[in-house]
């Protein structure tokens, strides 16, 4: 009798059944791969871990203490400048120095120098103000503005005790038209040119000042007045005004005749 031989077991069943195994075995080599790493980094991991919760938390502690820090720089300068207003100078002077070596000051460090300069004017010290206002103008550090405004108050206050020589050349750059502080300086300039035995070019400053549309009136008005001072004897006389020309009165109507 013929030996019965088995049945063909079918392709596909034999694919499904070796990627079923292959899945198995894959799977038991990722978790044995993960325990492996784990048990290797996993120290290093927790450090890290543990690290940046650190960090985020140790962030918003000094954001909190940063916050806090530029909340009482504000308040104390407001009551140095109030006691400024009120003229106690000695302790506007105190309140305004305790600010300048203080972290997150920022901008109220160059405010806190300005105020102590004014402060030390209402005590007549004019030397220690100008001292400050060349410290600030000076300064690489400070916005261009708060220079720019001192290098103009420096000239105002020293106008009969530094070199106008000096004092010329530092105001130039603030002539410029687009400079806010640039109708002062060219006033001061003209001033120092004036004091120099120079007033043909004086009165080029001031002219500049009345060929300005957007002048202020009240500038505009001390220029008109240096401009008279240093007017050159050969300067053209400004044109004058067109003469209103006469608007005639309509003619009356006449009756329509019949």
């Amino acid at each position: 009798m013929a030996k019965k031989t088995p049945d063909t077991v079918p392709a596909e069943k034999v694919d499904h059944e070796l990627e079923g195994l292959m899945s198995e075995i894959e799977s038991d080599i990722r978790e044995e791969e993960l325990s492996k790493i784990w048990k290797r980094y996993s120290g290093a991991m927790l450090v890290f871990a543990v690290a940046l919760v650190l960090g985020v938390l140790g962030f918003q502690v000094f954001r909190q203490y940063e916050n806090k820090e530029r909340a009482e720089i504000a308040l104390a300068y407001d009551k140095a400048a109030k006691q400024l207003d009120a003229g106690e100078s000695d302790a506007a002077i105190k309140g305004f120095t305790a600010l300048k070596g203080r972290r997150f000051a920022g901008g109220y460090s160059v405010l806190s120098r300005l105020g102590e300069a004014a402060a030390l004017l209402q005590k007549k010290d004019e030397a220690g103000a100008v001292k400050i206002y060349g410290e600030i103008s000076a300064d690489t550090n400070a916005d261009p503005a708060f220079r720019d405004l001192a290098t103009v108050l420096r000239a105002v206050h020293s106008l009969d005790s530094a070199d106008p020589k000096t004092l010329e050349a530092a105001l130039a750059p603030v002539t410029n038209s687009d400079n806010s502080f640039s109708y002062s300086a060219l006033e001061m300039s003209a001033l120092l040119a004036a004091k120099q035995g120079n007033t043909k070019h004086a009165y080029e400053l001031v002219q500049r000042i009345l060929g300005d549309p957007a002048a202020p009136s009240g500038v505009r008005q001390r220029a008109t007045d240096l401009a008279a001072m240093y007017k050159p004897a050969d300067a053209a006389p400004p044109p004058a005004a067109d003469a209103p020309v006469p608007v005639k009165a309509p003619a009356a109507a006449q009756p329509a005749k019949k």
